[in-house]
């Protein structure tokens, strides 16, 4: 059964309920007295991971916490107190400071608190909500004291829950209360502590049982979340900024009788995720966020109890993954119990454990908080039935994941249905506030309970090791001495590695010694964390920094080319090498400085293979990282040499050529491994430079027209750079052809006579058309030169009238030149008497 009900259908169900309860109560007190100051000797069980709990209250979340979602239990006894440690001077909190609610129908009073700054003086406030629809209001003094309550009628209907937030961006708290058969009511604030009149929206579901209040669509305006008892849903709706809300969304929520709801990113998505309490299947569901404002299906987890009444979120054993604390019963002839499911980080959790709070029944809330202020997260809950008082359970968390057995508090009412831990006295300590409906005992009541921490003595707590440095898998004995002004301190240290729970040991003198054998290689920052007792105030030791060496390892490097050329692929192998087992870990290689790769040890060795190492020499080395049990080696230096390495090729456009002829001659550069070459190119004609070019593209051409036929030893020189040797090409054989000529001789008349004289004509031509003018023509009579003429337009003339009787064979020659070949032609002249 649950708190959160409506009215006909709670008061048909609890009167008949009441009467049965009351003669149990009788025989728990007999129980109960004659087992004072028993313990049943179980211990807590382990617990886990934890996570971040958003808040239903927005103005001061001092301490994560979830809202309200009690219950009350149904018919089942109990003899006896299991595991709780009784109140006394040096315990947790003060005595329990109450303030009473009155209220006209007190069979109707459940109470619902909220701790939040309504009044905008910088102090905590106390919201409560009654079952019988009114509104209170307990402005606080800043002391952890307030000033007595103020009680409104906005016409509520059986409110069930609240939830403090800034709903319409004005600065000023407002509320959320759920009540009714089906809607919410919000309550605009005035910045005064005082409250508008209720505006109500549709849930979509019935029986709305509690709220909580975050950005469930990452608009940055508050939504409101609830869980709906009647229909087995969860309600979202969105808000609009302004403090007004779209329609209700609903969704399942996994479970029979959901009762409390927590909001917190579960599967570190950065996106609200939603899990709610489901009191009839004693589960909790989950409902993993879209960041839209829309939420998948539900996953549902048992929590090994009973029946279910409130969920918390928080992280419990520092792993940063969201936990689950559930207040739920185990079931049979035990205590109530906390149920701590442990996240895996995704959104799922591992099976419950159950914790008992050592007292009667189901706890109807939980909250999850540093109480005792060792910065490890505490359990607290309210234990929804209690004689002569109810009961608050603290249990006190040992940082890794496991509890230590309840502390035991009254509540200062019957029935404690709702608690907030929160620092109400700005000591920086955690305090209670805790929601007391009575039934109809009396009237329902807030206590308040001030953490007590200043009471305690404070302590000093050193930390020494037994050997440091130790090698890897040596034991060390670390030694916490744990010392006070006045008095001998008692209770657990935990030592931790960074942090990391390695192991705890109890005090015994004032000292605590706990060996340990298993620290990895390298440097660990170690602390010891004294938890506190109830005379003593928990303190940490200062880092103490244990060095672990590794096991020795040599580190030795070889090349597979060496000298290489620049750009072609060498590898270098790592051997790492321990007299104790193969070394794993990772290798970085290393040229001089700058790290060129990372390889994982297979086996002991490490390859890494480049191509892209500069042209010149480089100190390559390679560093073994060490692992947890071996050290670090770093190989000595291995000096790589790359050698540049080209080849120059020549060609030419035209191989014979013509005098006059354009030729072009192309040096290419080729790197033997690929690459840009950059510089220039030297064309030289039989060791005469003729031309310098710079590379483009790795290609460098000269053009150029030869005036004189010949051949010419052509070759092309590059330059080099910073990656390429210089190279020069082959001798390419360029030969120049000269102009072919053909000379024609004619006479001015044959036969001639003695005396007469002849003109004889030669006519030069050539493949280039005429020769040029000037040119030198010699006449010759057989073998005998008789004569010579210049060229004009190609014609060269010779005269003579010496010529004797007789037939001759007049010859001219053309001797020729750079350009133009020689030639010879002849005429017959007859001269007669």
């Amino acid at each position: 059964m649950t708190r959160k009900l409506n009215r006909n259908y709670s008061l048909s169900v609890v009167v008949p309920f009441i009467g049965i309860l009351i003669l149990l109560i009788a025989a728990a007190v007999l129980a109960q007295t004659s087992g004072a100051g028993q313990t049943s000797g179980k211990e807590a069980a382990v617990l886990a991971t934890a996570g971040t709990t958003v808040s239903a209250q927005a103005e001061r979340p001092l301490m994560p916490w979830t809202h309200d979602a009690g219950s009350f239990p149904v018919g089942r006894s109990h003899t006896k107190r299991h595991g709780a440690r009784p109140m006394d001077g040096g315990s947790l909190f003060g005595p329990v400071t109450l303030y009473d609610l009155g209220g006209a129908d007190p069979s109707a009073q459940f109470t619902s608190v909220a701790v939040a700054d309504v009044n905008d003086d910088g102090k905590p406030d106390v919201v409560v909500t009654n079952g019988d629809g009114t509104l209170s209001v307990l402005l606080g003094n800043g002391d952890g004291s307030f000033q007595p309550p103020v009680t409104y009628n906005p016409g509520l209907q059986e409110p069930t829950g609240v939830a403090v937030a800034d709903l319409n961006g004005d600065g000023k708290q407002d509320l959320a209360v759920p009540n009714g058969y089906s809607k919410v009511s919000v309550l605009l604030g005035n910045g005064d502590g005082t409250f508008q009149a209720p505006v109500s929206y549709g849930t979509g579901g019935n029986g709305p049982s509690s709220v909580a209040i975050t950005d469930v669509n990452g608009d940055g305006h508050p939504d409101i979340v609830m869980a709906n008892w009647g229909t087995n849903t969860v309600s979202v709706l969105l808000g609009n900024g302004d403090g007004t809300f779209q329609p209700a969304v609903t969704y399942s929520s996994g479970g029979g009788g959901p009762t409390g709801v927590a909001i917190a990113d579960v599967n570190g998505d950065g996106k609200p995720d939603i899990v709610v309490a489901n009191y009839v299947s004693a589960s909790v569901g989950v409902l993993l966020g879209n960041g839209d404002g829309t939420f998948q299906a539900p996953v549902s987890y048992g929590t090994g109890g009973s029946w279910v009444n409130a969920v918390a979120i928080g992280d419990v054993n520092g792993d940063g993954k969201p936990d689950l604390a559930v207040a739920t019963s185990c079931g049979g002839a035990c205590d109530g119990t906390v149920a701590v499911l442990l996240g895996n980080g995704d959104g799922t959790f591992q099976p419950a454990v159950l914790y008992d709070t050592g007292v009667y029944l189901a706890p109807a809330a939980v909250a999850i908080a540093d109480v005792n202020g060792d910065g490890i997260p505490d359990l607290v809950a309210a234990d929804f039935y209690g004689v002569p008082t109810g009961n608050i359970s603290v249990l006190q968390g040992n940082g890794d994941g496991t509890f230590q057995s309840p502390l035991i508090y009254g509540s200062g009412g019957i029935w404690p249905d709702s608690i907030i831990a929160s620092d109400v006295n700005g000591d920086g300590n955690t305090d209670l506030v805790v929601g007391n409906s009575n039934w109809d005992i009396g009237n329902s009541s807030v206590g308040v309970l001030l953490n007590a921490s200043e009471l305690r003595a404070t302590t000093t707590t050193t930390l020494a090791s037994s050997l440091n440095p130790s090698g890897y898998g040596q034991a060390v004995t670390f030694t916490a001495a744990v010392s006070a002004a006045s008095g001998t301190p008692t209770g657990t240290v935990i030592f931790y590695d960074g942090s990391n729970a390695i192991g705890r040991a109890t005090l015994a003198g004032g000292t605590a010694s706990f060996s340990y054998s298993s620290l990895t290689a390298g440097s660990h920052s170690i602390t010891a964390a004294y938890q506190g007792s109830p005379g003593f105030r928990p303190s940490t030791s200062a880092p103490l920094i244990q060095v672990v060496n590794g096991l020795t390892t040599t580190t030795t490097l070889v090349s597979s080319l060496n000298p290489s050329v620049y750009g072609q692929a060498v590898t270098f192998t790592a051997a790492v090498n321990s007299a104790s087992g193969t070394p794993t870990g990772t290798v970085i290689f290393y040229d001089g400085s700058t790290a060129i790769g990372s390889v994982t040890l297979a086996n002991g060795s490490a390859s890494l293979s480049t191509s892209s190492l500069a042209a010149g020499s480089h100190s390559m080395t390679a560093a073994y990282q060490g692992s947890s049990s071996f050290a670090p080696s770093t190989s000595a230096p291995l000096n790589q040499v790359v050698n540049p390495a080209t080849t120059t090729s020549l060609v030419s456009s035209a191989n014979p050529a013509r005098v006059r002829q354009s030729v072009t001659y192309t040096a290419t550069v080729t790197s033997q491994y690929g690459g840009a070459a950059t510089g220039t190119v030297t064309f030289q004609d039989g060791g005469s430079t003729i031309a310098t070019v710079s590379l483009a593209n790795n290609q460098a051409a000269y053009s150029t027209k030869y005036k004189k036929g010949g051949s010419h030893a052509i070759t092309a020189t590059y330059s080099g750079d910073a990656n390429n040797l210089g190279s020069t090409s082959t001798t390419l054989m360029e030969y120049i052809e000269s102009a072919v000529t053909k000379t024609v001789v004619t006479t001015s008349g044959s036969p001639s006579f003695v005396g007469q004289p002849v003109t004889f004509t030669a006519t030069v031509t050539s493949t280039y058309g005429t020769i040029p003018d000037g040119e030198l023509v010699t006449f010759y009579n057989e073998k005998t030169e008789i004569g010579t003429g210049t060229t004009a337009s190609g014609v060269a003339t010779f005269t003579t009238s010496s010529l004797k009787v007789g037939k001759h064979t007049i010859k001219a020659n053309y001797a020729g030149d750079d350009t133009f070949e020689p030639s010879t032609g002849s005429v017959k002249q007859v001269v007669e008497k």
